[in-house]
């Protein structure tokens, strides 16, 4: 909807997540099912995988497939920072 002459778009818009290069650092918010204690949750980590049915991810716990109905949101962040050093 383009909320400046309350028209339909010309066309509609692609996936944001395709635009998202294998190697780049994401956050997504997906939605969880129906009965859930919440309505989403947060992923971060390395886009290893796109296509237009979802997304794989590399996270610090292992791989993610994320399916692209289940996208709610997302964008590219940038690196983690370098882990800081044990305190003695």
């Amino acid at each position: 909807m383009n909320y400046l002459t309350s028209a339909p778009d010309p066309q509609p818009s692609s996936p944001p997540w395709l635009a998202w290069a294998p190697g780049t650092r994401v956050m997504i918010r997906r939605t969880l099912p129906a009965g859930s204690s919440h309505l989403f949750t947060d992923l971060l980590g390395t886009v290893l995988e796109v296509t237009p049915d979802g997304v794989r991810l590399e996270t610090r716990t292992g791989l993610v497939d994320v399916p692209g109905d289940e996208i709610a949101t997302g964008k590219p962040i940038p690196p983690a920072p370098p882990r800081r050093r044990p305190r003695s």
